[in-house]
């Protein structure tokens, strides 16, 4: 079992949320019902309990919805060949980029995509699984999120919150971190105040999905679900991510 602590001063208060991997996850295949999986690999850490904030993978939820594409099954048009040439990724996976953007900007071998869900992703969240197969993001996080939490609350009779997660890499520097796709169960945003007053927006999804990556790793290839506990985020079933984003 992992586990990582953290603690911070809050007002003269000490907070403190802990991280645990939920081991024994097995190789999802399409089809395969991952909150009943979770709920059944959790019993390894003592099973779940109420206010947790389970962390999933994008990729283990594109595989079980049938989101992994075989390469060659792709027809590459010319934009996509010019594409290939000028950033060097493969003609198919530069594809399926330009087929999930509404928007891209190539810098160098970076594309920073406008995804037609709204998010501002590298290459759009496309991703070359292994040599004859592409991964996209879940077609919809928000509701993949939201059927995951009510099946695990179904299962487990405790009320819980679920954030679905990707890698995200940056212009600015090198290495990825992580950014929320979807939510269920909380808000995306936290409204707090500073000192003086002054009123401000935490993107508390975001923050979630990077503390749990330092369990998931890149890909999920550590281990593709995390759970959050101790964090206090009031709870919210009706939030979706993507009421969240500047579209």
């Amino acid at each position: 079992m992992i586990r990582r602590e953290f603690d911070r001063g809050l007002e003269g208060n000490v907070e403190q949320f802990t991280t645990i991997a939920i081991p024994g996850i097995p190789e999802i295949k399409e089809g395969d019902d991952i909150g009943t999986i979770i709920c059944k690999q959790s019993r390894g850490i003592g099973g779940l309990l109420g206010g947790d904030i389970i962390v999933v993978a994008s990729k283990i939820i594109s595989k079980a919805e049938g989101r992994i594409i075989d390469k060659s099954s792709i027809k590459v048009s010319d934009k996509a060949n010019e594409l290939s040439q000028a950033t060097g990724k493969p003609a198919p996976v530069c594809q399926l980029i330009l087929d999930e953007s509404s928007d891209l900007i190539v810098r160098g071998h970076t594309i920073v995509a406008h995804h037609k869900l709204g998010y501002i992703l590298t290459s759009a969240g496309v991703d070359q699984v292994d040599e004859f197969h592409i991964s996209l993001i879940p077609e919809d996080p928000d509701l993949s999120a939201k059927k995951m939490r009510e099946k695990i609350e179904e299962l487990s009779g405790k009320k819980i919150a679920v954030v679905i997660t990707d890698s995200e890499g940056r212009e600015d520097r090198a290495g990825a971190g992580a950014v929320a796709l979807g939510v269920s169960g909380i808000d995306s945003i936290r409204r707090t105040a500073s000192p003086s007053g002054k009123q401000q927006e935490e993107t508390i999804s975001d923050m979630i999905a990077n503390a749990a990556s330092l369990l998931i790793g890149q890909r999920g290839k550590n281990t593709p679900a995390v759970v959050l506990r101790g964090l206090n985020i009031g709870r919210n079933t009706e939030s979706r991510l993507q009421d969240y984003l500047r579209k």
